[in-house]
């Protein structure tokens, strides 16, 4: 390991101001942040659930965490993936390299060390909802393949594809089964329109770029 690198578990309610910081350099989404983090370990982990906080501190700054957690199904059967991460998108580990080179050292770093120390029998690791980081996928697979560990990826799509009528009343009528939306709802956009400055568009499928980047 780089001599001026050092990983080690830290507590999270200790890098308040230092996660905040890495955070701002990184410019990540909120589901990054120590507040969403530390909300989540507070209120929302479940049984069996623990934080696996992992730090990477270059000449004692803080460069790299891994905010991840250990669930522990069974006694030799535990998970472990991202803090929050199936209510969460755009996760990976937060790393401000100052060059290329130094921000996929500080993920091989961080993921060795997490196969390392906590990749034992009956454990296996599952993470959802990443950024797609190439330094993250690199370091990834390339710790699996010195350990003959199996990578397995894929996408998921948790949108429906919902088939559009002609029109927008036909929507109404046919696509909508409850009967009191296809009440309420041109009533609401009705109210909205003469309460304030409210347009409502339909755009076919070609121009809809267009229309979301006006909004």
């Amino acid at each position: 390991m780089n001599d001026r690198f050092r990983i080690s578990e830290e507590n999270i309610e200790q890098l308040h101001q230092e996660w905040g910081e890495l955070y701002n350099r990184a410019n990540l989404p909120i589901f990054l942040s120590r507040e969403w983090m530390a909300g989540w370990c507070s209120r929302l982990l479940r049984m069996g659930e623990q934080p696996l906080i992992l730090t990477a501190r270059k000449e004692g700054c803080l460069v790299g965490i891994a905010p991840l957690m250990i669930l522990n199904q069974t006694e030799s059967e535990r998970v472990i993936s991202f803090i929050g991460q199936d209510y969460s998108y755009g996760l990976g580990f937060i790393v401000a390299g100052k060059v290329p080179e130094e921000h996929s050292m500080i993920h091989h770093l961080l993921v060795r060390y997490l196969f390392e120390n906590f990749l034992k029998d009956g454990t296996k690791i599952q993470f959802r909802h990443l950024s797609g980081d190439p330094a993250l996928i690199s370091a990834i697979r390339e710790n699996s393949g010195r350990r003959g560990f199996r990578v397995e990826m894929g996408y998921q799509d948790p949108s429906r594809s919902i088939p559009l009528q002609d029109t927008f009343e036909k929507y109404l009528k046919q696509g909508i089964r409850s009967r009191k939306y296809r009440c309420t709802i041109p009533a609401q956009m009705k109210r909205l329109e003469d309460e304030a400055l409210v347009r409502f568009y339909l755009s076919p499928p070609e121009r809809f770029e267009l229309f979301w980047n006006e909004l």
